[in-house]
C-alpha cells in the first residue's frame, strides 16, 4: 500500500486493531489465508492510494529465484504462499516511491505498452518497499534510507543554506550541524529538489546575485564577495552557464 494524499486505517477484522497510515507512507501487509483487508477513510477528506496485490505461490515462479537463497527477513514473507504468519510493515516516508506513481499517472502510452510499463514500475514499486524493510533490519547508523524526521531535517538545511549561501563552507558542516550523513543530505536533496547540495547553493548564489546586479548598489567584484565567492572568473563561467550571458553583458543592459 502507498498513501499519496489523506490517511487511512487499516485492520484484518471488523473488531480487530486499526493501524494508521498517513500521507507518502507505505505499508507492506499480509493477512491470514481467511481474513481480508479492511480500510477506513476519514469523511469528506479527499485521498489517493496505490496498492499491489501479489499472490506469492504466482511469485515465487515468477521471480526465479531460489527461496531458501532469501536472506530470513523475507523468506519468511515470500515462502508463507499459505498466509500463516500476518505482516504489518509501515515503512516512515518515501520520495522514491512517490516518483515512480508519478512516472505512472504521467505515462502517455495505453494498451500493451502501458501494461508492460505498469508491471515493470509495479516491480520497481515493490523493490523500493523490500529495501525499505531491509533497511529496517540493521542499526539506525546503518539505515541507507531516509525516515521522515530525516526529510524535515534536509528541508532545515535547505533553509539554512538560503539564509547562510554567504558564508557557507561545505557539507561536513551540514552533517555535523544537522546529523545526518554526506550521503543521506545529498540522497534528500536529490530527492527533494533534484540537485546535489552544491547545484542548490549555486542556484541560490545566483538567484541573490541576479537581485544585486538589479538593485545596482554593487559593482560585480562586490557581488561575488556578497554571495559568498571568491574567485570572479568562476562567478562568471556559472553565471554564463545560468542565463546564457556574462555578468558584465547583463549589467550594461541594466544600463
Amino acid at each position: 500500500l502507498y498513501v499519496i494524499q489523506g490517511k487511512l486505517n487499516h485492520s484484518i477484522e471488523p473488531d480487530g486493531e486499526r493501524r494508521a497510515i498517513e500521507e507518502l507512507q507505505s505499508a507492506m501487509i499480509s493477512t491470514y489465508y481467511h481474513h481480508g483487508h479492511i480500510y477506513k477513510f476519514p469523511a469528506d477528506e479527499e485521498f489517493f492510494v496505490q496498492t499491489i496485490e501479489i499472490d506469492r505461490k504466482k511469485f515465487q515462479a515468477h521471480i526465479e529465484y531460489h527461496l531458501e537463497e532469501m536472506p530470513y527477513y523475507f523468506y519468511k514473507i515470500f515462502a508463507d504462499i499459505e498466509g500463516v504468519n500476518p505482516l504489518f510493515f509501515k515503512s516512515n516516508y518515501s520520495l522514491d516511491i512517490s516518483r515512480i506513481i508519478y512516472e505512472i499517472e504521467s505515462f502517455p502510452k495505453n494498451g500493451f505498452i502501458r501494461i508492460n510499463f505498469l508491471g515493470a514500475k509495479s516491480l520497481e514499486i515493490l523493490s523500493a518497499m523490500l529495501s525499505q524493510y531491509e533497511d529496517d533490519q540493521v542499526q539506525d547508523a546503518e539505515q541507507n534510507i531516509l525516515r521522515k524526521s530525516e526529510v524535515k531535517r534536509i528541508h532545515n538545511i535547505a533553509n539554512h543554506i538560503d539564509e547562510n549561501y554567504a558564508s557557507f563552507k561545505n557539507i561536513d558542516e551540514l552533517a555535523s550541524q544537522f546529523g545526518l550523513s554526506k550521503g543521506k543530505i545529498q540522497q534528500g536533496f536529490q530527492l527533494q529538489y533534484q540537485k546535489t547540495v552544491n547545484e542548490y547553493l549555486v542556484n541560490i548564489r545566483l538567484n541573490q546575485a541576479i537581485r544585486l546586479l538589479q538593485e545596482g548598489d554593487k559593482n560585480i567584484s562586490e557581488i561575488v564577495y556578497a554571495v559568498g565567492l571568491s574567485s570572479r572568473s568562476y562567478f562568471s563561467k556559472i553565471f554564463k552557464e545560468r542565463f546564457k550571458i556574462s555578468p558584465s553583458a547583463y549589467l550594461k543592459s541594466l544600463e
